[in-house]
């Protein structure tokens, strides 16, 4: 048991250790626990240890334990847990270009307005006014334009 208990981190091994005392105080037929094992080449595993307790009598006469190796599922699960998150952040990245896109718009369509109502007063005044009122615009257009073919814009598109 002491080699075996040796192998386990020193994070887990009171835990460990515990749960299958506590198993055979409260006189359970079985107990299982994750924690991290030594493998032979030094690395740690996340491993699953099961114990089945033979009782007689009330008392625990005998304890056989295995073990599995569940690094891999539980990288997986992690991985898993982590999708949700990154297609929303993903989700809210595409969504930047196509609200400053139609801000942009709004923007351009009441600029436009007040143009056309200025062009007109001016106009009877005999001002004719230069290009300077749509240089923000045509400077806009194309950063939008990159914005929303941007990758992942298109993803919620």
């Amino acid at each position: 048991m002491a080699w075996f208990e040796s192998r386990m981190h020193p994070e887990d091994r009171d835990g460990a250790a515990g749960l299958l005392a506590e198993a055979i105080r409260s006189q359970h037929e079985h107990c299982t626990r994750r924690y991290r094992f030594q493998r032979g080449d030094g690395t740690f595993a996340m491993v699953e240890g099961r114990a089945v307790i033979a009782w007689v009598n009330g008392i625990a006469e005998r304890v056989i334990g295995s073990i599995a190796d569940i690094t891999v599922e539980q990288q997986v699960g992690e991985q898993l847990a982590i999708a949700p998150r990154m297609e929303a952040v993903g989700r809210l990245a595409g969504g930047v270009p196509h609200d400053l896109n139609n801000l942009l718009t709004a923007i351009r369509g009441f600029a436009s307005f007040a143009m056309d109502e200025q062009l007109l007063q001016s106009r009877a005044r005999g001002y004719r006014p230069g290009p300077a009122g749509r240089r923000p615009r045509r400077r806009a257009d194309p950063t939008a334009a990159r914005l929303l073919a941007a990758p992942g814009a298109a993803a919620t598109s």
